[in-house]
């Protein structure tokens, strides 16, 4: 009888599937974040690492925000790198790598006192850069 209902219910477009905050799929190639409030996604470049920002597939301006980084690595706390706001939904952090394992904890402090967090696990490190 329930399955009924939901069926009746999409066919009038009464109910509608949505994306769990951390469902969306990597638009750069790269390593989205553990299902957090905020989606992130980790990309390599040529001189560390950038992460985009977003909410719902829509980019999240972070201009003004501090972000800092701090990687775990085999149970060690590495010291927080602080990253720099660009173009509105990028952060980019330089001289960075990441090895097979690592968890990397970003946290974006917002000039309203709005803080953003997001976990990455890198089961197999970071992926090159993409080719362009």
């Amino acid at each position: 009888m329930n399955a009924m209902l939901v069926a009746t219910a999409l066919s009038f477009g009464l109910v509608q599937p949505v994306h769990a905050h951390g469902d969306w799929q990597p638009q750069y190639g790269g390593v989205m974040n553990d299902d957090d409030e905020m989606s992130f996604e980790m990309v390599a470049t040529p001189t560390g690492t950038r992460i985009y920002v977003s909410d719902h597939g829509e980019p999240v301006d972070v201009s003004g925000g501090a972000p800092v980084l701090t990687i775990v690595r085999q149970g060690q706390t590495l010291p927080a790198l602080r990253g720099e706001a660009l173009n509105k939904d990028r952060i980019d952090f330089r001289k960075i790598s990441f090895a097979p394992g690592d968890i990397a904890n970003i946290r974006i402090l917002m000039p309203n006192g709005a803080i953003f967090v997001g976990r990455f696990v890198l089961k197999e490190g970071l992926p090159p850069p993409r080719a362009r």
